[in-house]
């Protein structure tokens, strides 16, 4: 048995389909979540964020003529998904727009990063370096510089560090 897009129902009642992501957004997330395949689930069933993000973005139908997003062609590696197969038989859904996967992309590096410059502004407090902390952070989840480079990702981290230097007190006198 096989569904109109091509998507065929698994032994454990899922429907898996595969969606394009970033290399950077597959290796985190197969860091922290089974990723063979990624199971999409309501907010009462995971504390995964991003399954609930893809299942608030899951259509009923296949748009046919969705376009792509600008930055869509650089989503290279790709990423099993599973929807359960009463979800999608009962309509609602298991198809996603590109733009939807583009926005699934974003929102997993946005955190990505968020969890970067957490990580390496508590480092730096407890006196290590900028670029030693962002390259170990990046070493962590094995990102390569034609992922991220370590140049980006402190650059990024210098623009949206959480504590700022502080400014010398003067006295009003």
């Amino acid at each position: 048995m096989s569904f109109p897009n091509g998507t065929t129902p698994t032994t454990s009642s899922r429907v898996q389909f595969e969606i394009a992501v970033e290399p950077l957004v597959l290796k985190f997330l197969a860091h922290h979540y089974t990723v063979k395949p990624f199971i999409i689930r309501g907010g009462n069933q995971t504390f995964n964020p991003y399954s609930v993000f893809l299942n608030g973005q899951l259509d009923r139908y296949r748009y046919q003529d969705a376009a792509e997003p600008k930055g869509f062609k650089r989503l290279s590696a790709r990423l099993t998904v599973a929807v359960s197969e009463a979800k999608s038989r009962y309509g609602f859904g298991h198809h996603l727009t590109p733009a939807k996967i583009y926005a699934f992309n974003e929102f997993v590096r946005l955190s990505y990063l968020r969890q970067m410059v957490t990580e390496v502004d508590l480092r730096v407090s407890y006196g290590e370096r900028i670029d030693r902390s962002v390259a170990a952070f990046l070493n962590r989840y094995g990102i390569t510089d034609e992922e991220l480079s370590l140049d980006t990702a402190t650059r990024y981290y210098r623009t949206h560090r959480l504590h700022r230097p502080l400014e010398p007190v003067t006295s009003p006198n």
